[in-house]
């Protein structure tokens, strides 16, 4: 002891421990500085007495602010779960839901009455094999997290794709209370995962096409006869493009008319033999549309469209665009192409194709003006020819039969 600054060696001390059970919560003690031997076996029983009573006051007292801060952490979940904008559930042991806050009423549609006492098979989509169900159900009694993503239905039928998280609760001890259940509506981020995933599709056959484009061009570059050339891009046309069909039709010389000129495959050149043309005026025609209106035109489903005109040898055509060949303001044809899909082409494939005539056009031009002047220096040089045979001659006669020979 220390009595105004001073230690103080004490003459009696009795101590006894403040239990709670077989726990020890303290001590307490007592001491005289004035005598010896004051305490006796009955002081010690009543401190022994005393002891207890503090003891029981002090587990008590614990036992009732862990209580109150239990109950303000009870408050303080529940008004998690109320506030919550996830979906959440409770079920007992057994499955039966015996909680639903109001976003679980909101995404699922079930009011929370209708839901308690029912079992989680209220939201089964239908799509899920009952495999994965008996899965999770043994690994949420093994005391295991359980999270993914779920396909569910609410209450009006509507399937939701959810990301989940199902809890095994349990006290202190580690033995199981009951199950939580937290689901997010992630529909959002499935539909924009989708729109990116058909942009990526989108962008990747849009290169695939413009490279289809710049292989048929310059296979279309190299080939100087007009024929052929037409027949190199309507073959290249088909394959790199997955088409079902690929033809041109050209304008005919001295003719308000469109005459096939080359068609894909044995299909195609059967095609050609048979001398199919087509007036410009036709009405009821796509290619003879596209011809006027000097633009692409699209039908994904020709079976419903009166401007389809069908043929015994495609019998499969489903879709069809058609798109004018076009050099300065000459309409020189139109190429026309088919798919045996529905929905096949699409408004931007009008861009693209249209990049494609544009440059078999010019390839066009090129060759007929490579043909028209090698057929020009031809003649003047049989010009030439006769010039020189007859030049020598003489005789009026002699001169005119060999000019004419």
């Amino acid at each position: 002891l220390v009595l105004y600054g001073k230690p103080v060696p004490a003459q009696s001390w009795l101590g006894v421990p403040i239990m709670h059970g077989d726990k020890v919560q303290g001590v307490i003690a007592v001491q005289s500085i004035t005598t010896s031997g004051l305490f006796k076996e009955y002081d010690q029983e009543v401190l022994t007495n005393i002891a207890r009573s503090v003891g029981n006051a002090l587990a008590l007292s614990r036992q009732y602010q862990q209580t109150l801060e239990a109950a303000e952490e009870s408050f303080v979940f529940k008004q998690g779960l109320e506030n919550s904008s996830d979906a959440v559930f409770i079920t007992d042991l057994q499955g039966a839901i015996t909680y639903v806050n109001p976003a679980f009423e909101k995404m699922y549609g079930f009011a929370r009455n209708d839901a308690i006492g029912k079992t989680p098979r209220i939201l089964k989509s239908g799509i899920i094999p009952q495999e994965s169900y008996e899965q999770f159900w043994q690994n949420l009694m093994n005391q295991q997290i359980v999270a993914g993503e779920i396909v569910n239905k609410t209450k009006d039928g509507r399937l939701i794709p959810i990301e989940g998280a199902n809890i095994p609760v349990v006290d202190r001890y580690g033995k199981p209370l009951s199950y939580l259940a937290i689901h997010r509506d992630i529909s959002e981020r499935k539909r924009a995962e989708q729109a990116l995933h058909a942009s990526g599709d989108i962008l990747s056959k849009r290169a695939s096409q413009l490279a289809a484009v710049a292989k048929v061009s310059t296979a279309a570059a190299t080939v100087l006869s007009p024929v052929e050339l037409l027949q190199n891009v309507v073959d290249l046309t088909k394959e790199n493009f997955n088409l079902y069909h690929a033809h041109i039709y050209l304008v005919k010389e001295n003719s308000s008319a469109l005459i096939l000129t080359c068609g894909s495959g044995e299909i195609g050149r059967e095609l050609v033999e048979q001398k199919w043309e087509i007036p410009i005026e036709l009405e009821h025609s796509l290619v003879a549309q596209a011809a006027r209106m000097r633009k692409g035109v699209v039908v994904n489903d020709v079976r419903t469209d009166p401007g389809f005109l069908p043929n015994d040898l495609l019998p499969s055509t489903v879709s069809e665009l058609a798109v004018p060949m076009i050099a300065g303001e000459e309409l020189l044809g139109v190429l026309d192409v088919q798919s045996d899909q529905v929905d096949f082409f699409t408004e931007d494939d009008i861009a693209v194709y249209t990049t494609l005539t544009y440059q078999i056009s010019i390839a066009l031009n090129n060759a007929r003006l490579y043909s028209h002047t090698r057929l020009r220096i031809q003649r003047e040089q049989e010009l030439r020819e006769i010039s020189t045979q007859v030049r020598g001659l003489m005789e009026p006669d002699v001169i005119l039969r060999t000019a004419v020979r």
